[in-house]
């Protein structure tokens, strides 16, 4: 019974305090369970994941074939986050491996499975469920992976170095809506490591990529953020992940843990930046 990750194991390595055990799968991380109260620790290859998630069971399906696609962009995936966060993404990189990463923070989850299902029985599809099934939700995920990378690679991107003593956590969604009060824009922030984070903030146009010294390369704005100012993107992610939230140690999942509030579906906005 294969074991799908709905967060890369290779994402959830750079939340741990481990920087050279390889490979990263094996890193150790604390997970706080918000259903129990628990706080544990286990390496990343056993969590965010569920038994046959993406499994196809339809006759004549490749029964993996969804989990192969996922693994097209996470081969590379720990570099390209490095890159991105030194400025040295290229935008073939870029496109090819990091637009799909975030397009797939909204579909691979099974919190989509939830919002699927919502949005079919508010079309009048199916009101009563009958003719849902799991290939059905799992074709669905593609299909919006398809619809989301156009509006994500022209979106704004921004990545934020957060500053003081407080490392950076996530949740089992891996990202949390924000809005930034002083500029008003609005989108998605998703923590990359312990100290830098990616807004992404949707717009109508904009200057996708340009030219650096002969090479093509996405434009990406870099802000350093105001000192402990990350603290409230904590407690936001906190408070909106579905069960699980992730840090290096049990000392900050335990703080957070604490101070998380029940989880609002879909999540609200916190304000960041």
């Amino acid at each position: 019974m294969p074991l799908h990750h709905y967060l890369p194991a290779t994402y959830l390595a750079s939340f741990s305090n481990d920087t050279l055990t390889l490979p990263r799968r094996h890193r150790k991380i604390s997970i706080g369970d918000k259903n129990d109260g628990r706080i544990f620790s286990t390496s990343v290859a056993n969590v965010a994941a569920i038994n046959n998630l993406y499994t196809l069971s339809a006759t004549g399906n490749d029964p993996e074939l969804i989990e192969r696609i996922w693994a097209k962009y996470e081969t590379d995936l720990d570099e390209a986050i490095n890159l991105l966060i030194t400025g040295e993404i290229s935008a073939k990189s870029w496109i090819r491996v990091l637009v799909p990463f975030v397009a797939c923070m909204l579909v691979r989850g099974p919190d989509f499975n939830k919002r699927f299902e919502l949005r079919i029985r508010a079309l009048g599809v199916d009101p009563e469920g009958q003719q849902m099934s799991r290939d059905n939700t799992n074709g669905a995920r593609l299909l919006e992976l398809q619809r989301l990378l156009g509006p994500i690679t022209v979106s704004k991107w921004v990545v934020i170095r957060v500053r003081g003593q407080e490392p950076l956590i996530t949740n089992d969604l891996g990202y949390a809506p924000f809005m930034n009060p002083n500029t008003g824009d609005t989108g998605i922030a998703i923590p990359l490591n312990l100290y830098h984070v990616l807004a992404v903030i949707p717009r109508n146009q904009g200057r996708i990529v340009l030219v650096k010294s002969g090479k093509w390369v996405p434009n990406i704005e870099y802000v350093d953020n105001l000192s402990d100012n990350h603290e409230e993107l904590n407690k936001a992610l906190s408070s909106i992940a579905q069960r699980y939230i992730f840090g290096p140690d049990d000392l900050t999942v335990g703080k957070w843990l604490q101070s998380s509030e029940v989880s609002p579906f879909p999540p609200e906005p916190v304000e960041f930046g």
